[in-house]
């Protein structure tokens, strides 16, 4: 009997029958309908299907959403970090996200959970999938596995609880109330456990495009840290750093298509396919656009190399103003693709999670592999007790993630940091409530069950 169920058409770039998604919960299933028959009639159109997934995380056409490069954008603007010159999206500088239907935040929320609902889609096709040899399911039960626990912790960092989305039930998603944050960590924690039973060590493509054990074991040593699972998070870690990568010692390769630091890397966008995203967003050309603020700026070492490499300036009425530079500009030919996971963050997180441990020593010894290697600065010297070696570990992160995938405003909000530099830095705008974006109107509009964000029913 022929299978019922049916993908989304959001997620299928390779079919080029594609059609705009009206919800995320609710996909429209009147036209261009594909039967799961038909996506899984053989290895080839599997395989299609996910790699349909990867294209739709750097093919969205809206204007922000989670991996276009705004998040490094948005996130920087709401930390510390960014400053937008253009007032485009101000709102974020002065964490005053809007929640109006269709308005900036409703892009990360709706386009996220669009390929959740991908994602879901090849785990239920999987099940009744004839014409799949056995292995490609494995894998891509993985792989999809991987995806939605990615996809869900990004959006509990940005919302707290958050609508745990697991199947394409559209009519039961469409009523779900929001879980709690301790849930989503859980089943972040199940899929992520899911996918690092089912995938190998080898990728399942060039470029380390899909990803393989390691990419779920770098992913689990971050939700570890993020859970304050210092031992777990350190044994992950470990993983990484004893595996088959290792830190560049030329700063300018860390971005580079052939890297050996790189875990996971995506195909930039082909809509432009000259650029990676980021380089699009944080490109000038002849004005200023998201400006580094003199917080970014003085967390520098003089003597830095990443500074030189990974900050370049532009002129602008006689002012000179600084812009996070890691990514490529516009035109040119294609040398960088988009870093989702790299191996300096993980030399980072087991440096914080061994100083939590009481290991100063040792965790001095990881943070200097990084601001050795990248930043030709000199080490640190041990003797430093816990709470300073913290200190550092932080200041580094700031430094290595510099506008990249809204790193420092995630720290700033994990460690409880962002009400005391933010209040001081933006004392007429910032409130405590401003940890979370609001959901947007839209969203709470069609759905009951969904309760607001403290600090936005006003």
């Amino acid at each position: 009997m022929k299978n019922n169920i049916y993908l989304s058409s959001c997620f299928m770039l390779a079919l080029l029958t594609l059609f705009s998604c009206e919800a995320y919960l609710e996909p429209d299933l009147s036209d261009n309908q594909l039967a799961t028959s038909d996506v899984f009639a053989s290895d080839a159109t599997a395989i299609s299907a996910i790699n349909g997934v990867y294209g739709d995380f750097m093919l969205r056409t809206d204007p922000i959403n989670i991996s276009n490069g705004s998040l490094s954008v948005m996130g920087g603007l709401c930390a510390d970090e960014l400053y937008d010159f253009t007032q485009t999206y101000q709102s974020y500088n002065i964490n005053e996200v809007p929640f109006t239907a269709f308005g900036p935040d409703y892009y990360y929320w709706y386009d996220t959970y669009n390929i959740i609902y991908s994602a879901n889609a090849i785990l239920e096709g999987l099940e009744d999938a004839p014409n799949v040899s056995e292995d490609l399911k494995v894998q891509l039960r993985g792989e999809s596995y991987f995806v939605r626990a990615f996809l869900h912790f990004y959006l509990v960092n940005m919302y707290g609880g958050i609508p745990l989305i697991t199947s394409t039930d559209y009519k039961e998603n469409a009523s779900k109330g929001r879980a709690s944050v301790a849930e989503v960590y859980e089943q972040v924690i199940t899929d992520l456990k899911s996918a690092e039973d089912l995938l190998t060590d080898e990728y399942p493509s060039d470029k380390k495009l899909r990803p393989n054990k390691y990419v779920v074991q770098a992913m689990l040593s971050r939700v570890y840290l993020y859970m304050q699972e210092w031992k777990l998070a350190e044994d992950y870690t470990t993983k990484l750093i004893n595996g088959p990568y290792a830190l560049e010692d030329d700063v300018e390769q860390v971005f580079g298509i052939d890297n050996q630091e790189t875990i996971w890397q995506l195909i930039p966008s082909n809509t432009n396919s000259t650029v990676v995203n980021e380089g699009r967003w944080f490109n000038p050309g002849q004005t200023p656009t998201y400006v580094l603020t003199e917080t970014a700026l003085n967390a520098f070492d003089d003597a830095d190399a990443r500074f030189e490499t990974w900050v370049d300036t532009v002129s602008y009425q006689n002012e000179l103003y600084y812009y996070p530079a890691k990514y490529e500009p516009l035109g040119g030919s294609i040398n960088q693709y988009s870093i989702m996971l790299r191996l300096g963050e993980q030399y980072l997180i087991r440096a914080e999670a061994r100083a939590e441990q009481d290991m100063p020593n040792e965790a001095l010894e990881d943070l200097n592999k990084v601001r050795t290697l990248h930043g030709n600065l000199d080490a640190y010297a041990s003797g430093m007790n816990k709470e300073e070696v913290l200190d550092k570990v932080f200041e580094e992160r700031q430094v290595e993630f510099i506008g990249e995938w809204g790193h420092r405003w995630l720290d700033l909000k994990r460690t409880g940091k962002a009400d005391a530099v933010l209040s001081a830095l933006k004392p007429q705008t910032w409130e405590s409530t401003d940890v979370l974006w609001p959901i947007n109107n839209s969203e709470l509009q069609s759905n009951p069950k969904l309760e607001q964000n403290p600090g936005y029913n006003d």
